[in-house]
């Protein structure tokens, strides 16, 4: 039976979420027969293979089981996930995540409907399957046909990427530009998307939540004091080297530096201030001094705003530890956090 859809889902120590993930995905109303998923187990120390190939032994003609005894993290195992994909589209889902029953029907729809390159849908944060909700469209889809610079300009800036994980794209796009994750790190898919938009001509996103992201304690990108925080900084600084080697910097700088500003420092700030009991001092001077080296005239680009202007100022500033945990303390009890 043909297949539509290529599913790649990266497991990691997986075993108490798995199976409502996997269902999630045999009950999809387009027909578990026209999906291909493929799943890889990254070097997982839990009984998460054993469950796997489970499932691909009941489900030889649709799942796929491949196994890594290193492990690559995300990022490399959703690049394997790609490159063993035979479908026309793909999506990513992560192992402790799960999805609406007619989330892939409605996407595939659409995308052949309208020959689009992504086609996507929001996602909802539960921290039980009885928070999941019959998805209800709001009536503000979103969608970019892009046939000039401006029009790129305006997808790039307005399109709204409710996670990877929601959406199903043309494979074609990934192969034909080589848009690959970075491996070993954390926050892969900041990169990955950022890049991606770069490179698709036509998005639709409906608004409708149909995919469940899962808040549980062991998440690596919700850990409390998790060094894998610090990504964050690698990822960016990777993209725009890329967004350079590509020639696309000069083309788009505006919105590449306000992008970076955004994600590389405000962004990245909370998270810090928010995850950490403590900032260490050498983590903050390296995001001054990446942005002053990247981009030195950083102020351009600065929202205007009160928090921002704020944070801003600290840039100027050489602080100590002590001081950093008092803006630190300041800035989480003024957020009532």
């Amino acid at each position: 039976m043909e297949k539509y859809i290529s599913i790649i889902v990266p497991c990691y120590n997986a075993v108490a979420y798995l199976n409502r993930c996997v269902d999630s995905l045999l009950a999809q109303t387009i027909g578990y027969e026209h999906l291909e998923m493929i799943f890889i187990n990254d070097a997982s120390t839990d009984d998460t293979l054993d469950v796997l190939l489970g499932y691909e032994k009941k489900y030889e003609d649709n799942i796929i089981v491949i196994n890594c005894e290193k492990n690559g993290r995300q990022g490399a195992a959703r690049n394997i996930g790609i490159r063993y994909a035979s479908c026309d589209y793909i999506a990513f889902l992560d192992a402790d995540d799960f999805v609406h029953p007619n989330m892939y029907e409605k996407l595939y729809n659409k995308a052949i409907e309208c020959d689009i390159d992504v086609v996507g849908c929001r996602s909802m944060k539960v921290m039980c399957e009885d928070e999941a909700k019959n998805p209800v469209n709001g009536g503000n889809d979103q969608y970019y046909i892009v046939n000039d610079q401006e029009a790129r300009r305006e997808l790039a800036e307005n399109w709204n990427m409710d996670g990877i994980w929601a959406n199903i794209y043309r494979k074609e796009i990934i192969f034909n530009h080589d848009i690959w994750f970075p491996e070993g790190v954390m926050y892969e898919d900041n990169y990955w998307g950022g890049l991606l938009k770069f490179f698709v001509d036509s998005v639709y996103v409906m608004d409708e939540a149909m995919h469940y992201y899962f808040l549980h304690q062991l998440s690596t990108t919700g850990s409390y004091n998790s060094k894998w925080h610090f990504d964050r900084l690698i990822v960016e600084e990777l993209l725009l080297k890329e967004y350079k080697d590509r020639n696309l910097y000069d083309t788009y700088t505006e919105y590449i530096n306000r992008s970076f500003l955004e994600r590389y420092y405000f962004n990245s700030l909370f998270m810090f201030f928010t995850r950490f009991s403590e900032v260490p001092i050498g983590i903050f001077r390296k995001m001054v001094e990446g942005i002053k080296n990247n981009i030195p005239n950083y102020k351009d680009y600065i929202h205007e705003n009160g928090v921002n202007e704020i944070l801003v100022q600290f840039i100027e500033m050489d602080l100590t530890q002590e001081e950093l945990n008092q803006i630190q303390k300041a800035y989480v009890e003024g957020f009532g956090l």
